[in-house]
């Protein structure tokens, strides 16, 4: 009975946060319907991070830091930053989702990104990098895919 108790309650606590997977949808806790990621080339990005820590910047030992130096936030109506820690204590792992919304573009309305950094070494590496767009005019303007836009 508490088995089947406990299920009910997390079927229940899915729902309401949207953390369901169906079909070819993913939806992420945080409300964003991601139809397609689409896998991204990690180098540019770390080359970045490279050469602020050959540079001596300090923002490269915080994984909160990194979008603010990885992504343009200019010209843009909305932006968000998600981050999650594997652990409190002794963290090795992150996921961060970088939601950029109203582009000034005609087809393109936003993107959204998710980076997975872990530390090696004592050092911050990005070890994934996926990439989705939101499309102005599109059937399903509320959600973000890998295709091109319209």
């Amino acid at each position: 009975m508490k088995w089947s108790a406990n299920i009910v309650l997390l079927a229940l606590t899915c729902f309401i946060s949207g953390c369901t997977i169906m079909g070819e949808k993913y939806v992420k806790p945080y409300g964003y319907t991601v139809k397609l990621w689409k896998q991204v080339s990690v180098s540019e990005l770390s080359e970045i991070v490279e050469d602020a820590r050959n540079n001596a910047k300090n923002w490269v030992s915080s994984p909160f830091l990194y979008p603010q130096h990885l992504f343009d936030f200019s010209e843009l109506k909305d932006y968000s930053i998600h981050y999650s820690a594997q652990s409190i204590e002794s963290n090795r792992k992150s996921t961060i989702i970088v939601v950029r919304d109203g582009f000034l573009d005609d087809s393109v309305r936003g993107d959204i990104h998710e980076l997975v950094i872990e530390k090696n070494r004592g050092q911050w590496e990005i070890k994934s990098v996926k990439r989705a767009f939101r499309c102005w005019r599109n059937s399903d303007s509320a959600s973000y895919s890998a295709g091109a836009c319209p």
